[in-house]
């Protein structure tokens, strides 16, 4: 089998045919503005020549930087047809912006924030982006694209060596945007089955994973306990160092539970879920204002969520996670599971979207040990 041709060698060869003319053009004119200025100037011509009419150079002057310009096209639009053209049989990985990391999911389902490939065979990203527009640049392989929400856009590389790249975010998406980056592995292609095998530790599990069982956990139903009827419904159980939590919206949007903050949401450690497309994603946050959250992976923490699982039916959301109750960075304050815990509860009735506004939100100080609660507002 022939290798396919990398787009990186398509670009970089018209980029150096570019930059190449680019630098004739600008010697050769410089020259000639040079010699033109010494050999013309008023002491070697006090009497100046009036010319006129030269029928050869004036073809010359527009046929010239017409093949200039159709030959720079030509090697512009080989560039992008090897950029846009994707060889057969490339291994298809779907890519997912939001504010602010990536998301790549593999064939078999599996989620990671790592794009990992194999060697030697290319390589097509499916592109979208769940909030604001992102753009997905990998610089050493010479791709770009535009990642916006509802529009399904594609980039392909071929990685030819093993090593370690970086993955950016080239379109302003707000204050995390800095921080937008992954690692690109490329790795061999048994490393690569043997890594796409081993499991992910934010990898969805089936939702009858024994540790998460509903009859094994403390209810905080404040559905039946206050006026919130038919809001939010906040299940846990502490296992070791673990807190295993369900959560229940009426809703076709996003359900959230906070754990605590010090002002509204600020402080606060969010675990944040919604469905879409049979998917199950959730993010991992931190509050940074009153009204703001950003991912702690964008603060310098480490995601901590894992056993995601969740199911839309009858007009409800449900999701269920695992967190740990001290996840040893910085962009996670511990959760004391004997002492009283401010949990805040919100949810949206539309919009899979980690940003859109909530519908409801509520905070309470509960007991997780014994699971006594109090309403907070």
């Amino acid at each position: 089998m022939i290798p396919p041709v990398s787009p990186v060698a398509e670009v970089d060869r018209a980029f150096l045919y570019i930059i190449g003319v680019s630098l004739v053009l600008l010697f050769g004119i410089t020259a000639a503005m040079i010699g033109f200025a010494i050999r013309y100037s008023r002491k070697r011509n006090p009497v100046p020549a009036d010319i006129r009419g030269n029928t050869g150079l004036e073809i010359a002057w527009m046929l010239i930087p017409t093949l200039i310009a159709l030959s720079m096209f030509y090697f512009g639009w080989q560039s992008y047809l090897g950029l846009r053209t994707v060889p057969a049989g490339a291994l298809q990985i779907g890519v997912v912006g939001e504010q602010f990391f990536w998301t790549f999911t593999y064939p078999n389902g599996k989620h990671s924030d790592k794009l990992v490939v194999p060697a030697g065979k290319p390589v097509k990203l499916n592109i979208g982006s769940r909030d604001v527009i992102h753009s997905l640049f990998i610089p050493a392989f010479r791709i770009k694209a535009d990642a916006v929400k509802g529009l399904k856009t594609y980039a392909w590389f071929y990685p030819e060596r093993k090593g370690t790249f970086t993955v950016l975010c080239a379109e302003y998406c707000g204050t995390g945007h800095a921080s937008m980056r992954a690692d690109l592995k490329v790795v061999s292609p048994a490393d690569y089955e043997a890594w796409l095998a081993a499991p992910e530790e934010h990898k969805p599990v089936p939702e009858t994973a024994g540790a998460l069982a509903p009859e094994t956990m403390r209810l905080f139903d404040p559905a039946a306990m206050h006026t919130l009827k038919d809001r939010v419904t906040f299940m846990w159980r502490v296992d070791g160092g673990n807190l295993h939590v369900r959560l229940k919206a009426p809703a076709f949007g996003w359900v959230a539970v906070g754990f605590n903050r010090t002002a509204d949401m600020k402080g606060a450690g969010f675990a944040i879920g919604y469905i879409e497309d049979g998917r199950v994603y959730a993010s991992d946050e931190f509050g940074t204002g009153e009204i703001e959250h950003r991912s702690c992976e964008s603060l310098g923490g480490k995601r901590r969520i894992s056993n995601v699982f969740g199911s839309e039916t009858n007009g409800f959301t449900e999701i269920g996670f695992t967190i740990p109750l001290d996840a040893g960075d910085s962009a996670h304050r511990r959760i004391d599971p004997s002492a009283e815990t401010t949990v805040l509860l919100a949810c949206s009735e539309t919009m899979d979207n980690f940003r859109s506004k909530h519908s409801y939100r509520a905070s309470f100080k509960v007991n997780l040990a014994d699971g006594k609660f109090s309403r907070l507002r």
